[in-house]
C-alpha cells in the first residue's frame, strides 16, 4: 500500500494541478515522507557526498540570482531545496528500486479507467455535458478561468477533427503524453518487449491526445527503435525505415494539429518581437531561453521564482528543456542532462536490457520536454537522481517487483 501512495505522490505532484500548484500541499508531504524514512528500517541510502554538492549548486544558483535579480531571502534559500529536491529524494529512498512494474501497473489501470470516461464524453452527449460542469463545481483546478481538472481524470475540451483530445489525468494533453512514454520506457524494460499488454494501452491513449510533440516523439521512437534494437536483416530494415519515414511525413503534412500548428506557431515568432511580447508558444520560449543562455551563461536566470523576468520580456525563458537550462545555467544545466541521462541507462542495467533503449528514449524525453515543463517535477528529477542511489545486491532482490 506504501508503494502506491509513493506512486501517487511521483505522479501527482508532477502533472496534476491541484497538487503540482500548491505549496502547502508540498510541504506537507515532504514532512509525511520525512518521517516515514525516519521510523522505516532499511532505506535506500544516496551517495551524499555528491548529491549534497548538486544540492549546494543549485541552492547557489538561486543565491546568486536572488542577489542580482530580487531581493535576497534567506528563507526562500532554506524552502527552495525542500520544494526541489525533498519528494524525489524521499520517494527513492522509500520505494525498491525495481518499483516499475507497480508503476506501470498503476498508470496503466487509471489511464484505462480514463479513456472509459473520455469515450463516454465523446459519445453520450449528456455525460459530456456532466464533466463539461464538474470542475467548475468541485473547483479542483487551481487555474482561474478554463478548470478542467478532477484530480482522478481531466476534462479537454479542445477538439481536433470533432474528437475530444485525451489529457488522462494529468493538466492537459500534451503534458499527459510525457507520462505515457514515461511508462512505455519501464513497461519495456519489466517486461523485455517493445508492444505488451501496458504500452498497447499507452500507445493507443498517446494517439488520442493528439499532440504535435508527442507524434514527433512516436515518430522518432519507432524509427529508432527498428534502426537500433530490432533483429531485422540490414534490407528489411532500410525498407521498413523508409515506408516507416514517409508515413510520418504523410501524417506531418496531412493533419490540422501538425504542420499548420508547427507553421503557425514558427510565422508568429517570426513576426514578433522577443521583447515586449509575451512568451507564448514553444519556439518564441526557445528564443527567449536562448537569449538569456547568451546573457548569463554561468548562473542563467529564473531558477528561483522570484528572480523571473516579467512574461513580456526578452528574459522570460517559458518552458521546456531550453528554458530549464536558460534558469540554471549551461554549467549546472549540463550536469542535470548528464546525470538524466545516465538515470536512464542505470535503469536499463537494473532490468538487465539493452543500453542502445536508454539512448533511443533519451531522444524520445527530448522532444517530449522541448515544450513541457516537466524537467524539474519529481518525476523526472528522481530520473536525474537515481544515478546518486547506492545500489547493491539487497536493493536488486527484493520481492518480484521486476514481473509483470
Amino acid at each position: 500500500m506504501l508503494n502506491k501512495i509513493l506512486i501517487f505522490i511521483l505522479i501527482s505532484f508532477s502533472g496534476i494541478s491541484y497538487f503540482s500548484y500548491n505549496p502547502n500541499f508540498t510541504l506537507s508531504v515532504f514532512f509525511f515522507l520525512l518521517i516515514i524514512v525516519l521510523f522505516k528500517k532499511n532505506n535506500n541510502v544516496f551517495q551524499l557526498t555528491p548529491l549534497l554538492l548538486f544540492i549546494f549548486a543549485f541552492t547557489s544558483i538561486v543565491a546568486i540570482q536572488l542577489l542580482v535579480f530580487a531581493k535576497f531571502d534567506p528563507y526562500f534559500l532554506v524552502k527552495f531545496p525542500i520544494f526541489q529536491f525533498g519528494i524525489p529524494v524521499l520517494v527513492l529512498m522509500l520505494l525498491p528500486v525495481n518499483f516499475h512494474a507497480i508503476f506501470v501497473k498503476f498508470v496503466y489501470y487509471w489511464t484505462f479507467g480514463c479513456l472509459l470516461i473520455w469515450i463516454a464524453i465523446n459519445f453520450i452527449p449528456v455525460v459530456d455535458l456532466f464533466f463539461s460542469y464538474l470542475p467548475y463545481e468541485l473547483n479542483l483546478d487551481p487555474f482561474e478561468g478554463k478548470k478542467k481538472s478532477l484530480i482522478f481524470f481531466t476534462y479537454e475540451p479542445d477538439q481536433v477533427y470533432g474528437i475530444y483530445r485525451f489529457a488522462g489525468f494529468w493538466h492537459e494533453p500534451g503534458a499527459f503524453s510525457v507520462l505515457l512514454f514515461y511508462s512505455w520506457y519501464f513497461s519495456i524494460l519489466v517486461t523485455g518487449k517493445l508492444f505488451n499488454k501496458y504500452s498497447k494501452l499507452f500507445l493507443l491513449s498517446i494517439i488520442f491526445t493528439f499532440s504535435t510533440t508527442a507524434y514527433f516523439a512516436l515518430m522518432a521512437l519507432l524509427l529508432y527503435y527498428i534502426f537500433y534494437l530490432s533483429n531485422f536483416a540490414p534490407l528489411k530494415k532500410i525498407i521498413t525505415i523508409c515506408v516507416g519515414f514517409l508515413i510520418s511525413l504523410l501524417v506531418f503534412f496531412e493533419t490540422e494539429f501538425m504542420a499548420e500548428k508547427v507553421q503557425n506557431q514558427y510565422q508568429d515568432t517570426q513576426s514578433v518581437a522577443v521583447e515586449g511580447t509575451a512568451t507564448s508558444g514553444r519556439f518564441l520560449s526557445f528564443k527567449k531561453a536562448l537569449n538569456v543562455m547568451y546573457r548569463y551563461p554561468l548562473f542563467g536566470r529564473g531558477l528561483a521564482f522570484k528572480s523571473k523576468a516579467d512574461i513580456t520580456s526578452s528574459e522570460h525563458t517559458g518552458y521546456g528543456w531550453p528554458a530549464f537550462i536558460a534558469n540554471t545555467g549551461l554549467i549546472l544545466g549540463t550536469f542535470f542532462f548528464i546525470f538524466f541521462f545516465k538515470g536512464i541507462q542505470r535503469y536499463a542495467l537494473l532490468y538487465g536490457s539493452n543500453l542502445r533503449l536508454a539512448k533511443v528514449f533519451f531522444i524520445v524525453f527530448i522532444i517530449l520536454l522541448f515544450s513541457q515543463k516537466h524537467t524539474s517535477t519529481p518525476l523526472f528529477f528522481s530520473l536525474f537522481l537515481f544515478p546518486f542511489l547506492n545500489i547493491n545486491q539487497r536493493n536488486l532482490h527484493t520481492d518480484n517487483y521486476n514481473q509483470l
